[in-house]
């Protein structure tokens, strides 16, 4: 998975020049200033070539025709230390004369294991160089929120090769040039004896991302660190080196990929590592030039000073309902962590139209919800109280959601307005759905991209709008229009949980019921979901109800974009573009794979419809029962989860609609439910038969070969699918859940699900893996 990310998300080589100038220049950045830090590393750069003559040496009296794989590998080894050693030193005296809030600390970190950031299912790192951010030292063991830069470092391993005539050959063979161990161009010049690539041109149109396994493994592992990085920082992009021999090459990573420069002869060039570790330790003067700020954070971002804690506390104590002792018990000490993030809430303003009022939001408690992809959205939740609101009897808690909205994508917010305006207008019919319920509502949504993010109530809070939208794509031309992605953030009600836990079956169908309300009244205002999910179908702890919430994927309706043009007609339009062709993007694949509807999953060229949402909010109340209630209850194999579920394979979830599966007790309200649904699903997937004349025109002619009419009569098509609709759908889950006989249906408790065990499932994840690539 995460080489084909890293591949998927390769933006290019990019000139040293241009890499640099990404780079703000420094404020004690002069000519002066290069030079002395270039003098202070001369002598680590003679050490580093005496000590690689002496290697060379070494390596030539051990192994004089080095004839086996494990000489060679022995051989870089050795290289390799000597080289972090060597850079590690080097860093250490560039950077040495930097003060105390700017200097960061270099260690050889290849043997210290460095657990990832919240994802268990991730490995620990071990970076070859690590350095710390600014004025941490580096004398105990580091955790990635303590490390601001690392290095990757190899001996004769590349990750950006020439393009070259062995291109061509290396395709043909599956094999890479950087995997050989002498490298030739179509001159028949070759690769220096210690691993770097000829000198010369450094035109980044002559380079190339390798294809070779090794190389391959090493530019993820690279990206690993970036993550990690990312994460533990709250950063907006990330700068790291990979080494190789005596070139590097200066990494960078945003939410929408990659660039890397040519090679850089670090020995040769000598002022151009200087200059890239100044910039990156060393941020534009201003308010974010404060003591442990580095190139890349978020400035929108600032710790909460002792005093402001114990305030957000003190409101968080005063909230109803034991509000802070409950939640302390599950996340511990809530303010422990706790930062001020910049965002907007809506206000009514003077003339009766909507104003943007920058608050400052103070976070507490453990995230709801965190993307741990390094490329995408990049979705963070969590609980947040605005400072306004601190000696409030009863503070508002709002959930913020940061992410990096695709350029693609229109902004969310414009879908929270199309909704509640048409719950306004329609007052009467949503009430007469169903009691007072919860929904979800945006408060306030900014850019921070945009000019209206360049300042906030604290004088110390201004930042660089450019900052907050990525530049690895800006080279590509009208193709970057739609891949930048634009940093976001809005606030939103209510705090939502997963619906996963539940006291009994009944509360997941009213959950799941409650979501498909929001997604008719959606609807109905010309908006079309296309995710419905685990993760985006909620329940408010507080009324215990469901909601539907996340309309990141979501796409208008000629009618909803007729809505939204009058409801918006005095909002300036900066993405003017994004509205020109619904019909194009309503074809476009979304979704979360388990709960993708059928015909979605084997037609990629169907428009999405509403039809499509109602077979995912079906997908999801199998998924939750089969997951999270004993076979015994649902009536399947203790497997069937990962059988129907666990590689997406929209084949294993077509046999279950052909069988009208059902689950439940026999004769309880649940069993008569799915089955009813799953009917529906059915005749929704339902394979229209082609007639004759499609077929065969010639044999459709009312006339046989001799011109005689034909007595064989007509073949008719089969019925055609019927497609569900919201209205039929929500009458006949209303009207299930309304019988008796809910309460007494047996094993009726919730389960944690265990994956089953590998030699269990193994034939199931063959055959699902087969699937999935042909899918």
């Amino acid at each position: 998975m995460w080489m084909e990310e890293c591949k998927a998300h390769w933006r290019g080589v990019i000139s040293t020049d241009a890499m640099l100038d990404s780079m703000p220049k420094a404020t004690t950045e002069d000519d002066a200033c290069i030079a002395k830090m270039v003098e202070l590393g001369q002598s680590a750069l003679d050490r580093a070539r005496q000590s690689r003559d002496e290697l060379d040496a070494i390596n030539a009296a051990i192994h004089p025709r080095p004839r086996k794989n494990g000489d060679k590998r022995k051989a870089r080894k050795r290289n390799e230390q000597s080289l972090v050693k060597t850079m590690t030193t080097y860093f250490a005296d560039i950077t040495q004369n930097f003060d105390d809030a700017h200097k960061p600390y270099f260690r050889d970190s290849h043997a210290e294991l460095i657990p990832c950031v919240d994802d268990p299912e991730e490995h620990d790192l071990a970076p070859e160089l690590c350095g710390t951010r600014p004025g941490i030292a580096a004398d105990h063991r580091l955790t990635w929120r303590e490390i601001g830069f690392v290095a990757e470092i190899k001996d004769n391993l590349h990750i950006i090769v020439k393009r070259t005539g062995l291109d061509k050959r290396a395709r043909d063979q599956q094999t890479d040039p950087d995997d050989k161990d002498c490298n030739e161009d179509e001159d028949g010049s070759k690769d220096d004896e210690d691993g770097d690539v000829d000198h010369g041109d450094t035109d980044p149109a002559e380079y190339r991302l390798t294809q070779g396994k090794e190389g391959s493994e090493a530019y993820v592992q690279l990206a690993k660190s970036a993550r990690n990085m990312l994460l533990a920082s709250g950063g907006l992009y990330v700068y790291l080196l990979f080494i190789v021999g005596r070139a590097a090459h200066i990494v960078r990573y945003d939410r929408s990929g990659w660039t890397a420069t040519p090679p850089i002869y670090w020995s040769e060039e000598k002022t151009i590592l200087p200059r890239f570790l100044l910039r990156l330790y060393n941020p534009p003067e201003g308010p974010q030039n404060s003591p442990g700020r580095m190139l890349g954070d978020d400035f929108t971002i600032s710790p909460l000073t002792e005093k402001e804690k114990m305030a957000l506390q003190a409101a968080l104590d005063r909230k109803e309902n034991s509000y802070a002792s409950d939640l302390a018990q599950v996340d511990g000490d809530l303010t422990e962590r706790s930062v001020s993030m910049i965002a907007v809430q809506f206000v009514d303003g003077s003339d009766g139209g909507r104003q943007h009022q920058l608050v400052h939001c103070f976070t507490f408690g453990q995230p709801l919800w965190v993307s741990h992809g390094l490329f995408g959205r990049a979705t963070k939740v969590i609980r947040v109280v605005l400072e306004c609101d601190l000696n409030s009897d009863n503070p508002t808690i709002y959930a913020l959601k940061d992410s990096w909205r695709e350029g693609c994508r229109r902004p969310e917010v414009d879908y929270y307005d199309v909704v509640d305006d048409y719950r306004r207008k329609n007052a009467e019919f949503v009430s007469g759905l169903g009691p007072s319920k919860s929904v979800a509502k945006c408060h306030g949504s900014i850019d921070l991209s945009l000019t209206l993010a360049n300042s906030a109530p604290r004088t110390s809070a201004k930042w660089d709008c450019g900052s907050h939208r990525t530049t690895s794509v800006s080279h590509l031309g009208e193709r970057a229009r739609d891949l930048i992605r634009y940093h976001t953030r809005s606030l939103l009600t209510p705090i939502g949980v997963r619906a996963e836990r539940f006291k009994c079956v009944r509360d997941v169908v009213s959950i799941v019921f409650e979501g498909l309300m929001d997604a008719w009244i959606a609807d109905l205002a010309g908006v079309r979901h296309r995710d419905i999910s685990d993760g985006n179908v909620m329940v408010d702890k507080v009324l215990r109800s469901g909601f539907l919430l996340d309309y990141d994927y979501a796409e208008f309706s000629p009618e909803g974009l007729a809505a939204f043009a009058e409801l918006s007609k005095d909002r300036a339009r900066q993405d003017d573009h994004l509205y020109q062709n619904i019909d194009k993007s309503l074809k476009e694949i979304t979704g979360t794979p388990p709960f993708l509807a059928l015909e979605l999953a084997f037609d990629r060229g169907v428009a999405h419809g509403a039809h499509h949402d109602i077979e995912s909010f079906y997908w999801l109340l199998i998924w939750i029962i089969l997951r999270h209630t004993p076979p015994e209850f649902h009536g399947h194999s203790p497997y069937k989860f990962a059988e129907l579920f666990g590689f997406h394979s929209p084949d294993k979830k077509n046999t279950w609609i052909t069988r009208s599966e059902c689950i439940g007790p026999p004769n309880s309200p649940l069993r008569s439910l799915t089955l009813q649904w799953v009917l529906e699903v059915k005749e929704q997937n339902r394979v229209v038969a082609p007639t004759l004349k499609q077929l065969s025109p010639s044999l459709a002619d009312d006339t046989d070969s001799s011109g005689e009419e034909s007595d064989s009569a007509p073949v008719e098509p089969e019925k055609p699918p019927k497609k569900m609709a919201f209205r039929s759908v929500y009458k006949f889950i209303k009207k299930r859940l309304a019988v008796k006989g809910w309460d007494a249906m047996p094993h009726d408790h919730w389960v944690e699900y265990i994956p089953p065990s590998s030699h269990k499932t193994t034939a199931i994840r063959q055959h699902d893996a087969r699937a999935l690539k042909a899918l």
